[in-house]
């Protein structure tokens, strides 16, 4: 008796201390992947699934743990589809010991999952609410999880709530530190383009090339367009392109009229756009970029009076879902439409000078022709 108590606690000691390394994980992910490899070799477990609850019922994070990769297949079982398992909705310490009582909460199981004849369930709490939970199954060598299985489940139940409340300091930080950094940029980037001098232009082209340059490197844009407003014909014509090889624009047009097409519509309503699922697959198809984008946005640029062109930014985001800050870039636009505004007014002032020159110029010499003749006049 006393052997299978040391036994018991040599055990118990070096499940805390091997459970104890998973304070040291970064992420959900890893934190929930480590507990349920531990838990399911200390508690004899066939299968685990470890997980952090959502708000309807079911797991949003899960890891899995001793299933075969023809089970994980049958089943549609993947840390990518959580939603196959449900959660169990009690916050009680759960240990099931026959098949009639497994059968009793067998909703939570998908089809085809295998035969269960023994489970221990454990919630996962932090600050008295319900966060995750830990599910044992299937003792390894027949028979139900003991007493001691619980004991052990218990203490991981505490070690990995505070584990748990690291990961989410650790991820709230890291976001934080995502945010000044995107805002850093975002910044850089104003900075940037107020740095740009249109009296050093030699061209409209020129000039767009200048920011969208500094637009697409910046932001780690793949695809970049310029549209610019033709004030004889009314349409707008396509002045730059970069990151694909299609001869015309991303979405197959070199010349686009208000109200028409995606660019078009934009145009009319004077407002951002992103394109959807649907929209972005018709660009795959034609296989024109490098990469598949998931995210492309038009941006209309806006004075007072009308819309002088129209942006056309097109990337890969690792965000899900994948997005931009749209009133961010809605500023990026209004700096681009006052650089180009600027720049025609400089033409304009340039072509008016070279005007009134010319008519001084033609009085000058209309002036001294007059002189000249006159001067014959009295000379005869």
């Amino acid at each position: 008796m006393e052997r299978a108590e040391t036994s018991e606690k040599r055990k118990e000691d070096e499940f805390i201390i091997d459970l104890l390394s998973v304070l040291n994980e970064l992420s959900f992910d890893s934190l929930l992947n480590s507990i349920s490899k531990k838990c399911s070799k200390y508690a004899n477990a066939s299968y685990c699934i470890c997980g952090l609850t959502d708000e309807v019922g079911g797991f949003r994070t899960l890891a899995i743990q001793g299933f075969t990769a023809g089970e994980l297949t049958r089943m549609k079982l993947s840390t990518d589809n959580p939603v196959v398992i449900r959660d169990i909705p009690t916050e009680k310490t759960l240990n099931l010991k026959t098949k009639k009582e497994v059968a009793a909460i067998s909703e939570i199981f998908p089809e085809k999952f295998p035969m269960i004849y023994s489970l221990l369930y454990l919630p996962l709490m932090i600050d008295s609410v319900k966060r995750g939970a830990i599910i044992l199954m299937n003792k390894i060598g027949g028979g139900a999880f003991g007493e001691f299985d619980l004991r052990l489940m218990l203490l991981a139940e505490r070690i990995v709530s505070v584990g748990l409340r690291s990961v989410r300091g650790y991820e709230q930080i890291a976001s934080r530190e995502e945010e000044l950094s995107r805002r850093y940029d975002n910044l850089s980037l104003l900075n940037e383009l107020s740095k740009i001098s249109t009296f050093r232009q030699r061209s409209l082209e020129s000039l767009v090339e200048t920011v969208m340059d500094t637009i697409m490197t910046t932001l780690d844009i793949i695809v970049g367009e310029y549209f610019q407003l033709d004030k004889k014909t009314g349409k707008y014509e396509l002045i730059f392109k970069r990151g694909h090889i299609g001869l015309n624009s991303l979405l197959g047009f070199a010349q686009i009229e208000p109200r028409l097409g995606l660019v078009g519509k934009a145009i009319a309503e004077k407002a951002p756009y992103v394109l959807r699922a649907s929209e972005l697959e018709t660009i795959h198809q034609n296989k024109v970029t490098p990469v598949r984008l998931n995210y492309v946005m038009i941006l209309p640029l806006l004075t007072q009076e009308s819309v002088i062109g129209a942006v056309c930014l097109g990337t890969r985001l690792l965000t899900d879902p994948p997005t931009m800050d749209v009133r961010f870039l809605a500023t990026v636009g209004n700096y681009f439409s006052l650089l180009i505004q600027e720049f025609l007014l400089i033409q304009e002032r340039k072509q008016t000078a070279i005007l009134e020159e010319r008519n001084r110029i033609g009085m000058d010499l209309h002036d001294g022709v007059i002189q000249s003749i006159f001067g014959v006049g009295l000379s005869l």
